[in-house]
């Protein structure tokens, strides 16, 4: 997938996206581009959802498979992967748009909906839900 965000590039977030007024967090859509703190160092990440809670994990030998895409896989990270062979309840699978150059959560694991800060508005995409 060709990168929509490049580094340094001034983006917009709507941070109301996943939070609902009186209710529990909303899921993101497959595809949205979600902006979150990083497990590790905290600092802010931008990466688009490709997976939601009770997609199943495709493994092919060093290959994770969504969608038909191809993201390789190192050993560390398909093992880390067979632990959980479905996304759970209440987390989602982000990837970055730059496989081969993305730190993502074939790395550090799936990410929490509740440590979404906001949804990416990029050129075209609907601000409101």
């Amino acid at each position: 997938m060709e990168p929509v965000l490049h580094n340094g590039q001034t983006i917009l977030v709507n941070k109301m996206a996943y939070k609902k007024p009186f209710s529990e967090v909303q899921m993101p859509d497959v595809n949205d581009i979600v902006i979150f703190r990083s497990p590790g160092d905290r600092r802010l990440v931008v990466k688009r959802c490709r997976m939601l809670p009770g997609d199943p994990i495709q493994i092919s030998d060093t290959w994770l498979i969504v969608d038909g895409e191809k993201f390789f896989l190192t050993n560390r990270q398909k093992e880390q992967l067979f632990q959980n062979p479905v996304i759970p309840e209440g987390y989602i699978m982000v990837l970055g748009d730059n496989p081969f150059h993305s730190i993502d959560s074939r790395d550090y694991g799936f990410v929490p909906v509740s440590s979404l800060v906001g949804k990416v508005i990029t050129p075209g995409s609907r601000i409101y839900h």
